[in-house]
């Protein structure tokens, strides 16, 4: 079941124009194979060194 918590919808959003930093994220989206990497946020903390404080509680 999905509640809509909010009474404006997509149609009352405003679009902009995106900027130059929007735009060259897009082109880093397409063209950075990078960019197309994922972690787990299991993978995340430990890379922050914040897993190992989860695991010894």
């Amino acid at each position: 079941m999905v509640n809509n918590l909010s009474p404006r919808s997509w149609d009352e959003i405003e679009e902009i124009t995106p900027d130059e930093w929007d735009l060259k994220m897009l082109n880093d989206i397409n063209s950075n194979p990078d960019c197309r990497e994922f972690i787990s946020q299991e993978e995340l903390l430990k890379e922050l060194g914040l897993m190992s404080t989860l695991a010894e509680s």
